[in-house]
């Protein structure tokens, strides 16, 4: 429900003023940055922005700048730039111009991404970064995405951006709410040429498809809207039941269902982060986590950016944001803890004879694996601690991390697997101290989880 217009203040800033308030009230905000192309729609969010802010020294929601993503595709770009500053100078918002460099590919694409690189990289902790997309936008996402293969997936009003939020607070509104604003207050704009160029894709569906599809169903907006808020209570739904599933978990909790299991895992890597994983690469994780005992799937993360790894090992799945630091050899004395990367060690008293519990000794020293390693057996001999390890189910890419007990040279204990067969005998010889070390696996729901 939009709140009342106040004296002076048009529907569309009281929409806009009802937006940020509501965001200020779910979380911090530090400030307001305004992706500023110079077009229609960013000319008008922006002026709109400043006449809010401005007005609203009561309740200081917070201070305003702009962006402005210098592309250099077009001969009036450099043009661009200078209207920009000008526009933002007369408004009193300060506006900063961030230069990027496409790599060779799709231009739309490789355009896009690099401005949420620059935006990503520019963005303050808290800050909260407006874009101007309006209803006609979401409606041409919405089908250039269904076109595509992609499903019908809208553009989220709100998302997490690095350090800060994305908000798009005039997603709900008509395209011709903007353009009468913007007369109304007498603002210059740029015309972007290649807005006409139909080679692109997002053109193309704007100036010839869309108005031949909506001469023939003239209710076609509200009927793709309503479909689009039905899909997004459909995946808030499922992102709500997959909230608590760790970065471990059984093959068999996917659903039986191809197409289940699709949308099942694609909400999972959703909500690390993930987002460019092909449908065709899931297909292939997915036959290969019926099939094999070790597979692996490379993904890119936006937050934080870089590669995630999801892998299947012995009938579980892992996903993995980035692997833990490296620890180092360090001295453990009694009712010590410490973290050893994907989890944690404890030495802890254990009188008596029991189980896996050795007479201590000090100083014991914790080393991660080398590889190599023996330990040797009670009866005899010697196993290997890759055997060990193997037998315990520890997936091949954390047994570098695992933690390993010595008495000066000689190994005493692989914790919560073995220990030797000496010291295990003498734990509960009488005043003879004894100790057991526990090792507890991390388990993480978060994206930057390391288990």
């Amino acid at each position: 429900m939009q709140p009342d217009n106040e004296p002076g203040q048009s529907f569309l800033e009281a929409h806009l003023y009802h937006q940020l308030c509501s965001l200020s009230a779910q979380q911090p905000v530090s400030g307001f940055c305004v992706a500023f192309s110079g077009g229609l729609d960013s000319t008008v969010l922006l002026a709109a922005c400043a006449r809010v802010l401005q007005r609203d020294a009561t309740t200081s929601l917070g201070p305003l700048r702009a962006i402005h993503i210098n592309h250099g595709l077009q001969p009036e770009a450099s043009a661009w730039v200078t209207h920009c500053q000008r526009v933002c100078a007369e408004l009193t918002v300060p506006c900063d111009v961030l230069t990027v460099t496409l790599r060779p590919g799709n231009l739309e694409g490789r355009a896009r991404e690099a401005r949420y690189a620059a935006f990503r990289n520019n963005l303050k902790t808290h800050e909260c970064l407006l874009m101007a997309h309006h209803q006609q936008d979401q409606e041409e996402t919405i089908l250039q995405r269904l076109f595509s293969g992609r499903g019908i997936l809208p553009m989220p009003a709100r998302k997490k951006l690095a350090e800060g939020t994305v908000l798009r607070p005039l997603l709900a509104l008509e395209h011709d709410v903007l353009r009468a604003y913007a007369q109304d207050h007498g603002l210059e704009w740029i015309e972007d040429q290649s807005n006409t160029n139909t080679r692109f894709q997002r053109n193309l569906l704007r100036q010839r498809i869309l108005p031949m599809v909506k001469q023939a169903w003239p209710s076609m907006t509200s009927g793709l809207l309503r479909l689009a808020r039905m899909q997004d209570g459909v995946q808030a739904a499922l992102a709500h039941s997959l909230s608590s599933v760790t970065n471990r978990f059984p093959v068999s909790l996917l659903p039986p269902e191809a197409d289940a299991r699709m949308a099942w895992l694609r909400t999972y890597l959703h909500l690390r982060g993930c987002y460019a994983v092909t449908d065709k690469a899931l297909v292939e994780f997915l036959h290969q986590a019926a099939q094999a005992k070790h597979s692996l799937l490379v993904l890119a993360t936006q937050q934080p950016p870089g590669q995630a790894m999801l892998r299947v090992y012995r009938g579980y799945i892992y996903f993995e944001n980035q692997p833990p630091r490296m620890w180092e050899p360090q001295q453990i004395v009694l009712g010590d803890a410490m973290d050893c990367g994907y989890g944690q060690l404890s030495l802890q008293p254990a009188p008596g004879e029991q189980g896996l519990a050795f007479v201590y000794t000090e100083p014991l020293v914790v080393r991660p694996r080398r590889g190599g390693e023996y330990l040797e057996r009670r009866e005899g001999g010697r196993v290997a601690v890759k055997a060990l390890l193997n037998q315990a189910g520890i997936p091949p890419w954390q047994r570098a991390y695992y933690p390993l007990l010595y008495q000066g040279e000689q190994l005493i204990c692989v914790p919560g697997i073995a220990v030797t067969g000496q010291a295990q005998g003498s734990a509960g010889r009488p005043g003879a101290r004894g100790c057991v070390a526990r090792w507890s696996v991390r388990q993480s729901s978060g994206p930057a989880g390391g288990d």
